[in-house]
């Protein structure tokens, strides 16, 4: 983590001493830097290999967190487990519908393979007749909470609104 946070750091502090230019199009127009001293650094090849080993470790690490998630949720007891891993499982169709809608791409190929086997392993678990008022459930773990109603009337608002704005332009 500190070799990231590190990386990060640098990648912001070789940010600041150059024009944003030189880094925005440093893969475009300009592949080397040279300092007055003679050393030469591409700069590109350079913030490249730090974005893919990036991008490497953060699915390790996304990795070991799914699955100590799927483990602390899989030893609760049978009377909120179920409704855990429902919600497990629609937070990670969530997440692929967040990726498609912001056209976020492409997902690391480990990323995607862990969100598989937790999964898969959910699916194998769950039992849907152990989720009874799964909506009430979803009311509780929101961090809104009594505000959960309001949500929901403003998604209805959005709707007749919709609905209004079809009917006026129909009459064009």
């Amino acid at each position: 983590m500190l070799q990231i946070g590190d990386a990060l750091y640098n990648a912001k502090k070789s940010r600041e001493s150059h024009t944003y230019h030189v880094l925005v199009v440093s893969h475009q127009t300009l592949a080397k830097v040279t300092s007055n001293r003679g050393q030469t650094i591409n700069v590109s090849k350079t913030v490249e290999d730090i974005n893919g080993y990036i991008l490497e470790l953060s699915a390790i690490i996304n990795k070991f967190v799914l699955d100590l998630v799927l483990k602390v949720l899989m030893n609760l007891d049978e009377s909120i487990k179920h409704y855990h891993l429902k919600h497990f499982i629609e937070e990670i169709e969530d997440y692929h519908l967040l990726v498609e809608k912001e056209n976020v791409g492409p997902v690391p190929t480990k990323l995607l393979k862990s969100l598989e086997q937790v999964r898969f392993e959910i699916e194998m678990e769950l039992d849907e007749r152990k989720v009874f008022d799964y909506r009430r459930f979803k009311e509780t773990i929101s961090s809104f909470g009594e505000k959960w109603s309001s949500y929901n009337n403003l998604k209805r608002n959005l709707r007749n609104l919709e609905d209004t704005l079809r009917i006026l332009t129909s009459d064009q």
